[in-house]
This record gives C-alpha cells, structure tokens and sequence, in this order.
C-alpha cells in the first residue's frame, strides 16, 4: 500500500511539475524548429464589432462606454455593441444613452450566462472583426489597432490581448496577476507555433465568419481558439 500510494504521489507531482514547468520548455523547444513570425500590417483596418458584456454594471458601463468610443480606430469601421445579460439595474438605461453615439444595446430578459449571451448578441452582426470584451475591462487607444493588425495574415483566425490587473493590490489580486503573468507567457510560446489554446475573454479578437455556437457550460477562453485551430 506504501509503494502505491508513493506511486500516486509521484505521479500527481509529475503532472504539477510538467503542467508548470515542462510544458513551457517543450513549447519553446518546439518553437525553436517550427517557429514562424506572423506579419503585422498596421495598415490593415477591417470592419470591427466591439462586443462588451454586461450584467447589472451601472457601476461602471459609462466609463467602458467613454473608454470604448475614445478607441484610436476609423470611427465608420469600429460599431459598439453592449450585450446586456439580463441586467435589473441602470445598465440599460445608461447604455441608451449612446445610441446616438453609435453604441448599440442587446437587451435579454433572462440571465443565461455569458456564452448563451454572446450566441445571442452575435446574431445578426455581420463585421469582418468580433472583439469580446468585459464591462470591467478598459483598453489601451491602440488597443484595437494592435489587436487586428495581426489578422491581415490570412491565416490567423484569433487574436488574444494581454490582460493586466492595475486596480486591485490585494493579496488576490496580486495573484491573479501572477497567474495572467504565467498565462500570457504561455500565449507568446503557444504563438509561436501558432496554437493559442487559452484565451482571454476581456481582450479577444476573431474572425466572424469562424464564430461558432458556444457551448453554455465552456468558458470562451476555452472554446473559441480550439475551434478557430480547428478550421
């Protein structure tokens, strides 16, 4: 029973060991032989929809929407659009707001979660571009631009930003941002042999045409990249 149970321990180490360590250098290893470059064009400016996910976010849908329409990209090629996941504050009311302004509002009664809300928000939108982002989540002017740029490659389906915590300097929140360290170090490895397996929900970019149905219980950071690799 000792031996055994030694066995199991070992084993479990193993996996911890190589989930945290040994998968990085094999993906950097793999990197050094089969690694590319993807070509940048930051000329390139294709027809872009901004999908924000909200629910019950009155606290702080304004200044995402503030924070969205200062975006550095063509105002005739960038639409906003706030799908709001069976919000019962302000949200909608603010939201409304900016109709005026280009900011369109996809209201659903029932709370479903956040991919049944995006499988419903989608419908309907016909851009080159679909950018997934959180109401908490504020981008850089140029984020955008940085983020399609990468697609004037054919053959590049998505696209992930890097997500950094600034607000939070909790002992939470501090690791969080070790564990999105640890992922986007992971993401420029995978990148580099143009396999992103996890995303990042709040700064997502893909192709609409190789947007699928997700499943309600799978997270998008999840779904979406195995899919676009998939095609």
């Amino acid at each position: 029973m000792e031996i055994a149970a030694g066995v199991v321990v070992i084993s479990i180490l193993g996996i911890v060991l190589y989930t945290y360590v040994g998968y990085p250098v094999v993906l950097y290893l793999i990197g050094l032989f089969r690694g590319r470059r993807v070509l940048r064009n930051d000329n390139y400016t294709p027809r872009v929809i901004l999908i924000i996910s909200a629910h019950n976010e009155e606290r702080i849908i304004r200044d995402k929407i503030e924070n969205s329409l200062a975006l550095d990209y063509p105002k005739d090629k960038l639409r906003i659009v706030i799908a709001s996941d069976g919000s019962v504050d302000g949200t909608n009311d603010i939201v409304r707001e900016y109709e005026s302004h280009g900011v369109a509002l996809k209201a659903f009664d029932r709370r479903e979660g956040k991919s049944a809300t995006l499988n419903r928000a989608v419908l309907g939108l016909d851009g080159d571009v679909l950018v997934f982002s959180d109401a908490n989540a504020f981008y850089r002017e140029d984020a955008i631009r940085m983020l399609v740029s990468n697609l004037a490659q054919d053959d590049i389906g998505c696209v992930v930003g890097k997500l950094v915590y600034v607000t939070n300097h909790s002992y939470v929140g501090k690791g969080e941002s070790l564990y999105w360290r640890y992922e986007s170090f992971l993401n420029a490895l995978e990148s580099r042999i143009n396999s992103v397996l996890v995303g990042t929900g709040t700064i997502f970019a893909v192709r609409r045409e190789l947007f699928f149905p997700l499943a309600k219980d799978v997270a998008i950071d999840f779904q979406l990249p195995a899919e676009v690799a998939a095609r």
